[in-house]
């Protein structure tokens, strides 16, 4: 352990440096993801999700010790069929939702907020999202909210102005919030089900938030 010092406006500041032991990274790095803090989060946007996404299978050792496999064609924006390592995987479903974003940013612009009465949510690990009040039962289609419970926490979230968070790393949104934040990510599985969710949410117009605003309730 070190302790460096740095000037502060005339004054003396001084941090503390703690060097770990190399092996003790994966369970360093799992500790920190049980805490939600990854460069998902220090770093929001789909950069920190690659780089959250690859500390992730890097501790998982599932670049060294899964073999390659061939993925199906499932999604209409892909048109190769190609064999593919999940690394690889991951980082094509994540460019891909780069290209959505470019797509909505080129039809409504990165400040667009709805001018009737809506709703915020907040999806981890991706980001803010806006849609009307007409559009709130196919919205909790799109995320798998089916349970009733949650539904409704949702609702009241949403009526008290709070925006309420969904953890979509999860195939079924069971809980309101970040649960187990990125320790739920299965890798490709997971991936899959985001870039789902978010071409989802592109085609029905339900446009990201890219700055986060204050919930405004108008009376219509």
């Amino acid at each position: 352990m070190t302790a460096e010092a740095i000037k502060n406006n005339g004054n003396m500041s001084y941090f503390v440096k703690i060097k770990l032991p190399f092996n003790w990274k994966n369970e360093v790095m799992k500790s920190l993801r049980k805490m939600n803090i990854s460069a998902a989060s220090l770093f929001p946007g789909i950069a920190g999700l690659g780089i959250a996404t690859e500390d992730y299978i890097i501790s998982k050792s599932l670049l060294s010790s899964m073999t390659s496999f061939v993925v199906e064609q499932k999604f209409p924006v892909s048109t190769i069929q190609e064999e593919q390592t999940p690394t690889k995987r991951i980082d094509y479903l994540i460019q891909q939702m780069q290209k959505i974003d470019e797509q909505e940013v080129q039809l409504v612009g990165k400040n667009f907020v709805l001018k009737e009465p809506h709703r915020q949510v907040s999806l981890f690990p991706i980001g803010d999202f806006q849609f009307t009040h007409d559009k709130t039962n196919l919205f909790f289609k799109i995320i798998n909210a089916a349970d009733e419970q949650v539904v409704q926490q949702f609702l009241t979230m949403f009526e008290l102005e709070v925006v309420p968070i969904a953890n979509i790393l999860y195939d079924k949104i069971e809980k309101e919030g970040y649960r187990e934040g990125n320790a739920a990510d299965e890798g490709v599985k997971s991936w899959e089900h985001i870039f789902e969710i978010r071409k989802s949410l592109f085609d029905n117009k339900i446009y990201r938030i890219y700055r986060r605003i204050t919930q405004q309730k108008i009376n219509a």
